[in-house]
């Protein structure tokens, strides 16, 4: 019985520790990935960023989105699409829109999809993989991107289909609902935009 009750205390102190440890794991994680935003622009090696901030002026959820110059440069807007599927809108500085990402539900199996279309025309689709973070493949025609975030869901990388790193999203830390979108391609403008706004949709419930 003695040695019994030893490995079941060393089991626990062993268990606990596990849990220590990644709660250590999980706090450091969340410090170096969610900072302030001067904090983010000065660290950054991208060779563009934006900067999606809250418009608290709106009744409907909806961002502006400047550049490093405070310029503005576009604008987000959530609304609701035909049969009531959730969607996000994102428009240029002169209110001209560009694209959108709908959000549509398998009535059988309950599994989300997220459209993403340009000039009114699908050209892509998000998939969400079973995943402790976020983990999601974005396929645009013949091109593959992968998105993965952390567990707290404050930085997400999107990767092209060769690893290499295009694009980096981060939640600004004392900057409420505002997003910092690195890119280290400048063609990649419009989509590091909507994968934000499919990012924002999945944080607000979808």
């Amino acid at each position: 019985m003695m040695i019994k009750n030893i490995i079941i205390k060393g089991a626990r102190h062993i268990v606990g520790q596990a849990v220590l440890n990644k709660a250590s794991e999980l706090y450091a994680d969340y410090a170096n990935n969610v900072n302030s935003k001067e904090t983010l622009v000065n660290r950054s090696k991208a060779q563009y960023i934006l900067f999606a901030k809250l418009r608290l002026t709106t009744i409907k959820r909806g961002f502006f989105v400047t550049d490093e110059n405070n310029e503005k440069k576009y604008s987000v807007k959530t609304g609701f699409s035909f049969l009531s599927n959730q969607s996000i809108k994102l428009y240029d500085s002169k209110g001209k829109s560009i694209g959108y990402v709908n959000i549509s539900k398998n009535i059988i199996t309950k599994k989300k999809r997220y459209k993403v279309f340009t000039d009114n025309k699908l050209i892509g689709e998000i998939n969400r993989k079973l995943s402790l973070g976020m983990n999601w493949d974005f396929t645009i025609g013949k091109e593959r991107l992968n998105v993965t975030g952390n567990f707290l869901r404050s930085h997400y990388t999107v990767l092209d289909s060769m690893g290499k790193t295009i694009i980096s999203i981060h939640e600004a830390y004392e900057e409420r609902d505002t997003y910092v979108i690195e890119y280290f391609d400048f063609q990649h403008e419009v989509i590091g935009l909507l994968i934000m706004m499919a990012i924002e949709l999945v944080h607000s419930g979808n």
